[in-house]
């Protein structure tokens, strides 16, 4: 059955796919942009973003927001299921800016 699921839903990684995520996931680039992707793979623009879009249906990468994304890692399993840390998702959200989550927080603290 896991076997199915893994035919039908994750297909191989090619070696663009592949030296891209590699390279990114060496960088600790656990959240990146496109530019960060497109400085890895040396392709153009569209390229790269053709690239991110492919790796989301594959479901090795989750799309945050318009041109950030999250490198699912190998730990969520043939799912790919997973949710990073909502703080350092928010702080990857976050353009430069002061930002608060402490309400959020203490309300995640507190079970609420």
């Amino acid at each position: 059955m896991l076997d199915d699921f893994v035919k039908k839903n994750l297909k191989s990684l090619g070696d663009v796919e592949a030296r891209a995520l590699t390279s990114l996931s060496s960088k600790d680039k656990g959240v990146f942009t496109l530019s960060d992707a497109q400085a890895v793979t040396k392709g153009s623009y569209s390229a790269t973003r053709k690239l991110a879009h492919d790796l989301t249906e594959k479901k090795w990468l989750i799309r945050l927001t318009k041109g950030k994304y999250l490198i699912v890692p190998f730990e969520a399993g043939a799912e790919g299921e997973h949710t990073e840390n909502w703080f350092v998702i928010a702080k990857n959200l976050i353009e430069s800016k002061p930002y608060y989550i402490s309400h959020y927080s203490a309300l995640d603290i507190h079970e609420m």
